[in-house]
């Protein structure tokens, strides 16, 4: 039996400003979660990302309702722990961001990507580039299996789905028609499988998290190449950094950005390695800066930020 995977992520307590996730914030839910594991977790990892707290949190597949109420509880204990402190983002109630996904078989890669300022359609423009487009992923082109194309799934009521690649300009004239809709999974055709999945939209950012490590699917490489083309949503552009430098108290327009890798194994969940703590990204971190200049100097005629 495969397992899955769940994270949150959510601003429950953070200085100066919006800066940063406290420290005692930060353990008192690492405290609480590692209390929990063995049942109904099979393992846990927390982290923070600019102002918000990310718990990643491995289980069996039938578990998430359960194991989204457990991270609500232990990101309220960490909220609780703010509100003492008098740290900002705090609230009146604990309102995190979820997202979800089964593992592919007996050992499955997990890629999990998380910014605690840009909404969930700031994924939509990497999920199209990583699932969509062979000139940004030749294998889609090359490999007779990823011939087959995905399954993309849209917000909205009714849900829409298209397959690509037949579908993929019916999929952009849906993206483009102005009703804000976003991608919400990719799927493979046939057996509908979930290998990405976004979360809802939150006041503490949002998550993408994917899989990897099977031939049928994106390498983890062509996971990250995707990431080293600037997305935008909002206002705000996509800053992939490493952990340490996940601090977002700079205003600047920057949506610092996370990519942390997982193994999942049976009854565990081996890793975190930080991805973008590679100077393979120093290029794109440059070119998000590089398109953050006129934006600026253009600020006075543009729409506000959300930063």
């Amino acid at each position: 039996m495969t397992g899955a995977v769940t994270v949150a992520v959510a601003e429950i307590g953070a200085f100066p400003g919006r800066g940063r996730a406290h420290p005692r914030v930060v353990e008192e839910v690492s405290r609480r979660i590692r209390q929990r594991e063995g049942t109904p977790l099979a393992g846990s990892f927390v982290a923070r990302c600019g102002g918000s707290v990310v718990i990643v949190a491995a289980h069996g597949p039938s578990d998430h309702p359960q194991v989204r109420l457990l991270l609500g509880d232990a990101l309220e204990a960490g909220r609780a722990v703010g509100l003492n402190r008098g740290l900002d983002g705090c609230g009146d109630r604990t309102a995190a961001s979820f997202a979800t996904i089964e593992g592919t078989g007996a050992n499955t890669g997990i890629l999990v990507f998380v910014t605690d300022r840009a909404g969930p359609g700031i994924w939509t423009p990497l999920l199209c580039r990583l699932f969509a487009d062979p000139f940004e992923t030749p294998r889609l082109a090359d490999d007779p299996v990823l011939r087959e194309g995905f399954v993309f799934e849209l917000t909205g009521s009714p849900t829409e789905r298209f397959q690509t690649p037949g579908g993929i300009l019916s999929l952009l004239a849906a993206l483009r028609d102005g009703t804000g809709r976003r991608v919400a999974r990719v799927l493979t055709p046939g057996s509908g499988k979930t290998v990405a999945a976004v979360s809802d939209p939150g006041p503490g950012g949002s998550i993408l998290v994917g899989t990897t490590g099977d031939a049928r699917l994106p390498f983890t490489g062509e996971w990250l190449r995707a990431a080293m083309t600037p997305c935008a949503d909002e206002g705000t552009i996509l800053f992939p950094v490493a952990v340490c430098d996940a601090g977002g108290g700079a205003g600047d327009g920057l949506s610092r950005c996370c990519c942390l890798g997982f193994q999942l194994t049976p009854g565990r969940l081996v890793g975190p390695a930080d991805l973008f703590d590679d100077p393979a990204f120093d290029l794109a971190r440059q070119g998000c800066l590089g398109l953050l200049r006129p934006q600026r100097l253009l600020n006075p005629l543009l729409a506000p930020s959300r930063t």
